[in-house]
Order: C-alpha cells, then sequence, then structure tokens
C-alpha cells in the first residue's frame, strides 16, 4: 500500500487496474476488488483532499460547513447565465474529496422507487436486478422490511443517536390532521402507499459517525497491511487517458503541483469522476461529439455525441420560518454559536450526529389540484405520473434550523422548507472549453428550460405545499425575514393580512426564478444507452472503445426521486461485481 499526496512523488508506472476518482462510486469499486482479489494491483487516483478522521466530515451536524460554506473539500462550478433563472449567476459544488458526495452530503438516507430503475430500460439495470446491490452496501438499524434492506454491508444507517421526538410528534399530529398518509418505510420501493409523510434515517452509526465510503470500504484496506497492491493518490487530477493503436486504453495520463506522468493499466481503466468529471476526461480523450473535437483540436477516437450532454439534477427551493421551538430542537442552537459548538465537541454530545433533517414529505398533487394545472402539466402528468403511483413529484424536507448565513436573520429558532423536483424536465449540459485539464468548462444547467415550463409550475406548487404544511406546525411563528442575498426569504407581496397567499402565482414564479438551486444531486453525462443514445452499455463499458468503464452517477439514463447517495453506492457495488465477473476477459 502507497499513498501519495504531493509530499511523494508517484512511483508507479504500471498497475492491473486503475479507478479514476475516489468518490462514492470509485471507493467502494476500489475497496471490493482489492478485498476479493488482492493480487490485483489497483491504483485510485482521487484529484481532491484526504477525508481521514476530519470531524467537519465525520460529524453530520457540521456538513453545511462545505455544502453552504467555504471548503476546501468542494470544487464549484459556474453554470452560464439563462433568462429562465433571470441571467443571473448559478454555482453548483461537488465534492473534491476522497469519498466524494458521500463525505459531503447531508447524510440523507434515502432510496429511488422501483419505477426508477425500471425507467433505465438497460438489461440488468431493472429493480429486480438493482435490490441486491441496494442490500449488499448497508447494515440497516430500524424498521423496515427485511426483504429489501440489507443487515451486513459496510455502511451504517441509523438515527445517528440523535433525534428531537417531541417536534417529530408535532408534525406526524399536524400531518395526520391534513390528510396525509403516515409511511412506515419510505426506503421500501415496494411499499404502497409511498406518498405521505415519513422519518428519515441517515448514513451514520448509532454512536453519530458519518458512514462515507472511504472509511467505510477504502481507508481499512489501506490500514490492514494485508493489502499491498492497493495504491492511492490525492491531488491528483487525471488529464486523459491513453489508447493502443486498436483504440483499447492502455493508461491514463494524470498531473499533481509536482508532477506530470503517464501509468499503465494492463487490465481495466474505471472512470468514476463523476458527473462533471467524467465526461470531460472522455473529451479531452477524444471520445464525444465531432464537431467539438475538431474545433478544439483534439483527434477523435470514439464518435459518441451524447457524452456531456443530458446533464440532470434536482432544481431546489428553500424558505425560511421563524419557530417557536427550544435552543436544543434546532440546529441553531448549537451552529449559531461558536461557544455552543465547542462545548458539543468537547463533550460529545450526540447532537453532533444529527443532520436536523428528520422528516420529509413525498408529495403527488390531488386531482383538483391537477384540474387547475395548465394542460401542457395536466398532459405531462397523464403520461408520465398517473400510472405510475409509487413516483413522487416534490420532496419536501423539514429542516430543523436556518441553512443559510446565519448573520442574515436574527438569532433564534427556525425552520426551513426545502422542495426539490423528483423528476424534472430540464435538461443541461458540460462540454471541455480547450484540451487543458485545468481550463474550466462550458456548463449549462438547464434549470428551468423545459419549454412548456413544466419544472417552473410544479416548483410554484411545491412553494404553495410547502407554505400550507409549515403553517400547520403548532410551532409555526411567521416568516422569516430574511436578507435578500441569502436566498431563503419569500415571495415580494404575495402574502394576505392572515399570513395566507394570494391567488396570483406571478409572485411565486419570479421567487422561483431568482432562487432556484442545485440539490447537489447531479447525473446522466454519460448514460446508458445504444447507438445514438448512449455513452456507455449496460456493462458500463464505453462504446467503441476497449478496457474502458464508466462507474458514477453519469450513467443514469433518466432521473431518479431519491437523494442520488444511495444511487452512486448502488452503482459502485454493481459495478465492481461485474468487473470481478470479467477481470480474466482481454480487452
Amino acid at each position: 500500500m502507497t499513498r501519495y499526496d504531493n509530499t511523494n512523488a508517484i512511483e508507479l508506472t504500471e498497475v492491473d487496474m486503475i479507478v479514476v476518482g475516489g468518490g462514492t462510486s470509485g471507493c467502494i469499486i476500489a475497496g471490493r476488488i482489492a478485498k476479493a482479489q488482492p493480487d490485483i494491483s489497483i491504483f485510485v487516483i482521487e484529484g481532491g483532499l484526504d477525508n481521514r478522521h476530519d470531524p467537519t466530515i465525520s460529524k453530520p451536524i457540521l456538513c453545511s460547513t462545505h455544502i453552504k460554506g467555504e471548503s476546501n473539500f468542494m470544487s464549484i462550478y459556474q453554470a452560464q447565465r439563462l433568462p429562465d433563472t433571470v441571467n443571473r449567476d448559478c454555482f453548483i459544488k461537488t465534492a473534491a474529496v476522497l469519498g466524494g458526495g458521500s463525505s459531503v452530503n447531508f447524510c440523507i438516507y434515502t432510496r429511488p422507487s422501483a419505477a426508477d430503475f425500471d425507467s433505465f430500460n438497460a438489461d440488468g439495470w431493472a429493480f429486480k436486478d438493482i435490490l441486491p446491490f441496494m442490500r449488499k452496501f448497508e447494515t440497516f438499524h430500524g424498521y423496515g422490511n427485511s426483504r429489501v434492506h440489507g443487515y451486513d454491508g459496510p455502511v451504517h444507517i441509523s438515527d445517528g443517536g440523535f433525534c428531537v421526538p417531541r417536534v417529530e410528534s408535532m408534525i406526524f399530529e399536524s400531518a395526520a390532521r391534513s390528510g396525509y398518509d403516515y409511511i412506515e418505510d419510505a426506503q421500501d420501493p415496494t411499499e404502497l402507499p409511498s406518498i405521505g409523510v415519513a422519518k428519515w434515517r441517515r448514513y451514520a452509526s448509532t454512536d453519530g459517525v458519518r458512514q462515507d465510503t472511504a472509511h467505510t470500504y477504502l481507508h481499512p484496506l489501506l490500514d490492514d497491511n494485508q493489502h499491498p497492491n492497493l495504491h492511492l493518490a490525492l491531488n491528483t487530477k487525471v488529464s486523459r487517458v491513453i489508447f493502443d493503436k486498436y483504440n483499447c486504453v492502455i493508461g491514463v495520463e494524470c498531473y499533481s503541483d509536482r508532477e506530470i506522468l503517464k501509468v499503465i493499466a494492463t487490465k481495466r481503466v474505471i472512470l468514476a469522476a463523476g458527473t462533471f468529471g467524467t465526461p470531460q476526461i472522455l473529451e479531452r480523450s477524444g471520445i464525444g461529439s465531432s464537431r467539438l473535437l475538431k474545433s478544439l483540436a483534439i483527434p477523435l477516437v470514439s464518435e459518441l455525441s451524447q457524452v456531456g450532454e443530458n446533464y440532470q439534477d434536482h432544481p431546489l427551493i428553500s424558505a425560511a420560518y421563524k419557530t417557536s421551538l427550544k435552543p436544543g430542537e434546532t440546529l441553531d442552537g448549537v451552529l449559531g454559536s461558536g461557544k455552543t459548538l465547542a462545548h458539543a465537541i468537547q463533550t460529545g454530545d450526540p447532537i453532533l450526529g444529527w443532520n436536523g433533517v428528520d422528516i420529509c414529505f413525498k408529495l403527488r398533487p390531488t386531482e383538483m389540484e391537477i384540474a387547475n394545472f395548465s394542460l401542457a402539466m395536466q398532459a405531462a402528468w397523464e403520461k408520465d405520473f398517473q400510472h405510475v403511483p409509487d413516483r413522487p413529484v416534490i420532496y419536501l424536507a423539514v429542516v430543523s434550523g436556518f441553512i443559510g448565513d446565519r448573520k442574515a436573520v436574527p438569532a433564534g429558532q427556525y425552520v426551513c422548507i426545502t422542495s426539490w423536483l423528483a423528476h424534472p424536465y430540464s435538461r443541461g449540459k458540460i462540454h471541455i472549453a480547450s484540451s487543458h485539464a485545468n481550463d474550466p468548462p462550458i456548463f449549462h444547467s438547464g434549470f428551468l428550460s423545459d419549454p412548456d415550463n413544466l419544472d417552473l409550475e410544479m416548483l410554484v406548487w411545491a412553494y404553495r405545499k410547502g407554505h400550507e404544511i409549515m403553517r400547520s406546525f403548532s410551532f409555526y411563528d411567521g416568516e422569516a425575514d430574511v436578507d435578500g442575498a441569502a436566498g431563503l426569504g419569500h415571495p415580494d407581496g404575495i402574502f394576505l393580512e392572515n399570513g395566507k397567499l394570494r391567488a396570483d402565482n406571478g409572485p411565486i414564479q419570479d421567487f422561483v426564478r431568482r432562487t432556484v438551486t442545485s440539490a447537489l444531486h447531479p447525473l446522466g453525462t454519460c448514460r446508458i444507452g445504444s447507438g445514438d443514445l448512449g455513452v456507455v452499455n449496460e456493462r458500463l463499458a464505453v462504446h467503441a472503445v476497449g478496457g474502458l468503464r464508466c462507474a458514477d452517477l453519469s450513467i443514469c439514463p433518466n432521473n431518479l426521486g431519491t437523494n442520488t447517495a444511495s444511487v452512486a453506492m448502488t452503482v459502485g457495488e454493481k459495478a465492481a461485481a461485474m468487473i470481478l465477473e470479467d477481470l480474466i476477459v482481454p480487452c
């Protein structure tokens, strides 16, 4: 075992397998293969930093320091300005750390519906095929259907050792009065009804430690002195893959602050650099649209026009509310005071295992609401949702605390209602702007760009539902007065004197356009598909080249109604199993 981290030069020149990207999927792939075949030499190349025993990662309560604040563990992509989002700057963060998104996300454990995987329309990717891999990574603590959960995987799923029963009871009682079904296990993809209100668990051990895939799959093997053929480079980026004369990938070109070098892979190269990183590596390697590559003077290896296309995310809106909750019942009581946080860390307070997100509503409109939608939305509903009863339109999370810059609001205890579209219609794209790996790409988020304004219409509906739900809680104490720059305020001029909403959707539409952002669930830029419709086949092999696989969220052809960490882990488990099956097959 060797770690390279810019303090020592990379001495490897040839290995059996290279995993490009030590993110959520990449750590699983490397860990599974190294454990099953310890004689195989594996080189994991991660562009970001190490996450090893970092308290801002291991303690779920501190996740917002990365997602909302400045962090060395995040990269930022600036999207092109679009009229659909009032030509404002839109910045999307992605993980730049070992473990990828599993190291910096909100630790929220959710799963897609069975229909989501079935919609892949790819052999081996239907829900019945995927369920064993969904179970394989987890050790599930709590109530649930034992036929769909795992109980001996590396990643523990629990309540993290901390919750606030009084607040949960108030929310569930209010939801019951409002007619929302209680979902016993919202992460059972076979359960119906699957629409209503449910408790969310976390990627956290029962004593409150984050369960990222670096600490659960990779670090144990790097530390046990039994896997000398497993190697890791940090702060090292891959610019392109290297081909032989038969268009078979035989290695990578990578660089760090210290050096530029080539490393040969005698068996496989696996791209797990993520939805943003993987398509850029392909294009710099000569795999992509011939028109684009010609314009950048990059020799064409394989014409795959879908590389970098089909970018999808979950567009998200948030609004903050004042509450009558006690300081110990929201994140504000701890994160609002450095002294209180320091005391919690010093004493090992169980609240450190909390992410503030215990309850979620999975929502679909009623027949009466559908009748008031536009004709375009009604047609979309009939086509995509009406006959798929387990497919939510909106996820609405109740976040116990103010999730923005706390300087923007007076001291107090807040709740944010955060809503995101589970299956948006808008699509974006990401493409390289030059052959140089350090040059930023051209990125279009695509937010609200669908021609019929379906996403805008449903986010307006989501804001109304969120406001209605929040007002029903007994601890509701009014809308938060937020500095406009914080992005967690409310539409201008939308409230009547009694606090209810005006019928006019104009102010809410403007609010959505001004504040919509990413749920940080990007996927789809190297999708599974045949012919001109895909980049990889159902076994994740890149079309028309040998020895190269993509294995991260970029391979998803369609969006999935879930926080995507579970999908990335599932992809990692399935990819590892497929690679182990055919590891001896030559290029």
